[in-house]
């Protein structure tokens, strides 16, 4: 699979996603799509393969994954599995969901994603960049809506 397909995977999926939570489809940003390629080149170059959320990223939310070449697209179901654990009852930010309520928040318009390959790891390191950012507490009821379907991926 190429990165192309890969992300352009990785939009339908998420916006799936979106669509089962009642929230609008994300439209793609370049200035996002180009500010996630930087940061993962510098994840596919690290000398210790970890996903470490990039330390000067102060205005838009961001998704890391890494996995082998050949299923690099589930990373944005890792992401979404972590419906699992949240709250809507609480709506409030809660540990191990993070990934999910940025991925289907509602006030949130545009993502940029890409991708890189560490040979040194054999790894994809996948980045998804956000605009506006998700996860402010006290947002969570009305950004955060409830499953009304089911997307198999």
């Amino acid at each position: 699979m190429s990165f192309l397909q890969l992300i352009q995977d990785i939009y339908s999926i998420t916006n799936a996603f979106r669509r089962c939570h009642g929230a609008n489809p994300l439209q793609v940003s370049q200035n996002l799509v180009n500010s996630a390629q930087r940061y993962a080149n510098i994840l596919a170059q690290s000398p210790t393969g970890q996903l470490i959320h990039d330390p000067n990223n102060y205005d838009q939310g961001e998704n890391l994954a890494s996995s082998s070449p050949n299923i690099a697209y589930v990373g944005v179901r890792m992401w979404y599995d972590e419906y699992k654990l949240y709250n809507y009852n609480a709506g409030v930010f809660t540990k191990g969901t993070g990934h999910f309520t940025q991925l289907v928040w509602k006030n949130t318009q545009y993502m940029g994603c890409a991708a890189a390959t560490s040979t040194r790891w054999n790894l994809v390191f996948i980045v998804c960049r956000y605009s506006p950012p998700g996860n402010y507490q006290g947002q969570f009821f009305e950004n955060v809506g409830r499953q009304v379907c089911l997307v198999d991926y």
